[in-house]
């Protein structure tokens, strides 16, 4: 009999071992969706918020140039400038409030009206009008001979109409407060740069290479006057009975005592170039580059501030207030005496 063979006992395999390459491969497969899924959650729990940074911008900021000023009845302040720029004073509290005239042009004058609103004037024969002080602004259609004109300078005469002057020897007048035009210029192919009334009959009007106009009957005719010399004159102004006063480049003052028919020139004076004047009481006050200021009489100059003194930079234009003198330019500001009060970077109303 053949022996059964004993039953062999079951041998186990050994457990595998993972490598370090297996582990490598699995959280390469493992961590982006880790990655991913932690992100997700963030974005869940976390809410960015967005940090709005507000700048203001002040209503009369350090590229503006200012051309022109009026104060109104009200006696609020307004000045017309580059790129159809008009700000008006708030109260007295020293804000302005940015106009919306509606004209991108350099407005070179503004003028407040007796009844009421303004009229202001710029580059290529822009008339803009306001009833409500600069509330709300219309253009005004001047007619084809004020295209590509540049207005300059506005004036009331005090028997009543508005006057302007400018480029190709323009002059016009409105007796509607600015809402229809009438050409009465001469022809002349200088620039005319002023004009002004020494009464009800009596007005001058100034410019390029010592142009003078004259008129004795209100502004219907006008004459040409003499000025002894061709320098150009950028302003002029008058005082009472009769007394006026013109200036111009390289620091040309010329006074007159008969309304204009003849000049006197007064010498002593700065050689910087003289672009604004006005007539307060019994003295003129002259403005012009450099920050130059004059103020004289009829016969002399007798106080002057010199480049830097009281401001530096160029001023175009003068309006003598209560407060002091308000000058536009590349500095518009205050003159109170001595002392020069900046409008730059004036905050908003």
């Amino acid at each position: 009999m053949q022996a059964t063979p004993a039953p062999t006992a079951a041998v186990p395999r050994e457990t595998a071992r993972p490598t370090a390459s297996t582990l490598a491969s699995v959280i390469a497969r493992v961590l982006p969706i880790l990655t991913v899924a932690a992100l997700a959650a963030a974005a869940f729990y976390i809410k960015p918020t967005a940090k709005v940074l507000t700048v203001e911008v002040p209503a009369i900021e350090t590229r503006d140039r200012f051309y022109g000023a009026a104060r109104l009845p009200d006696g609020a302040l307004m000045l017309a400038g580059s790129r159809g720029k008009i700000v008006r004073s708030v109260g007295d509290t020293g804000t302005w409030k940015v106009l919306k005239t509606g004209v991108a042009v350099d407005l070179q004058d503004v003028v407040s009206l007796p009844a009421g609103g303004a009229v202001a004037v710029g580059d290529d024969g822009t008339v803009i009008a306001t009833a409500d002080n600069g509330d709300r602004w219309h253009r005004v259609d001047a007619g084809t001979a004020f295209k590509g004109v540049k207005l300059l300078r506005l004036a009331l005469a005090p028997a009543g109409g508005l006057w302007t002057v400018g480029e190709r020897g323009l002059l016009a007048r409105s007796n509607d407060q600015g809402a229809s035009w009438q050409v009465v210029g001469t022809g002349e192919e200088a620039t005319y740069n002023a004009i002004a009334f020494a009464d009800a009959g009596h007005g001058v009007v100034v410019g390029e290479f010592g142009a003078v106009l004259l008129t004795s009957d209100g502004g219907r005719t006008w004459r040409r006057g003499k000025a002894p010399g061709e320098i150009s004159l950028m302003a002029v102004a008058f005082g009472d009975a009769g007394a006026g006063v013109a200036v111009g480049l390289d620091g040309t003052v010329m006074t007159t005592t008969d309304r204009g028919e003849s000049w006197n020139v007064l010498t002593g004076v700065r050689r910087e170039h003289l672009f604004g004047v006005a007539w307060r009481g019994a003295e003129w006050i002259a403005v012009g580059e450099k920050g130059v200021v004059l103020r004289g009489d009829a016969t002399a100059v007798r106080e002057v501030h010199g480049p830097g003194e009281i401001g530096g930079g160029w001023r175009v234009a003068v309006l003598p207030t209560p407060e002091g003198l308000v000058a536009a330019g590349a500095e518009p500001g205050l003159i109170d005496g001595t002392s020069w009060k900046p409008f730059a970077a004036a905050p908003r109303g």
